[in-house]
């Protein structure tokens, strides 16, 4: 669903939140407010197409934040990586909740596995130092009383680290929960991380949640996903079989068993 559309939708409060987050992202953006609202008449706060405007005014520097948002939040981008799914646009309170879940479930599961078991000698070097990084930020608070974290500062240490590692977003988040535990959060929790991060738009009226397109497409480009899942499927079918295996094993990737019929 286009953003305008999603706008029309929510209600003054998810629309004036919204808004304001926009006008956070530019010190300019009251000049385009002066454009848009001409001769102090009603405020463009309540125009879903001079909202659509501003975004698009704005859209570089949206993306960035997202992506830093992205980079120091992994709860947040468990909840990206189920929002950009084909047909997760829109979603119901409790399907939302679900698929959190299930995330986590398998998060959890990618962990239990970890092993330098066929891995290249290379591969399973760079996890073990990744590893340990991330162990050593998280529990050197301890040395002077201090409740284990890993601080903002500490979380871009590591997300270069991962980045020169060229690991995937799955495996810097399957890496660094094995030795930062991610807490499960509850439903409000999830829906509030989404609008505070200009993500998604919630409706108390009938408990969905909205997902604007164009978000969608800057959450993709941020992961690297070109393409929507239906069409990589198509092209993954395509691949020998000891091409794909290739792809798995330098990304780690224990493919699911299918089911016999």
């Amino acid at each position: 669903m286009k953003l305008v559309k999603v706008l029309d939708i929510a209600n003054q409060i998810e629309k004036s939140s919204f808004f304001k987050l926009l006008d956070s992202y530019s010190d300019w953006l009251k000049c385009a407010n002066a454009m848009v609202v001409p001769n102090g008449g009603s405020k463009c706060i309540n125009d879903s197409m001079e909202i659509k405007k501003i975004f698009d005014l704005v859209s570089d520097t949206y993306r960035d934040e997202l992506k830093s948002r992205l980079d120091f939040d992994p709860q947040l981008l468990i909840l990206a990586n189920i929002v950009v799914r084909d047909g997760n646009a829109i979603l119901e309170r409790n399907w939302l909740e679900q698929l959190y879940r299930d995330e986590h479930d398998k998060l959890a599961a990618r962990i239990a596995v970890l092993s330098p078991t066929g891995l290249s000698d290379a591969k399973a070097r760079d996890y073990r130092i990744f590893r340990a990084c991330v162990a050593k930020a998280y529990w050197n608070d301890e040395e002077f009383n201090h409740a284990a974290q890993i601080t903002r500062d500490e979380k871009s240490i590591l997300n270069v680290l991962a980045n020169e590692l060229e690991f995937s977003y799955e495996e810097m988040l399957t890496l660094y929960a094995a030795e930062s535990p991610l807490a499960r959060l509850d439903i409000d929790a999830l829906i509030a991380l989404l609008k505070e991060a200009g993500i998604g738009f919630y409706s108390r009226k009938n408990l969905k949640i909205y997902i604007p397109d164009e978000v969608v497409g800057l959450l993709r480009q941020i992961l690297g996903i070109e393409l929507p899942n239906k069409y990589l499927r198509r092209i993954l079918k395509q691949l020998q079989p000891s091409q794909l295996n290739r792809l798995l094993k330098k990304y780690n990737i224990v493919p699911r068993c299918r089911k016999e019929k």
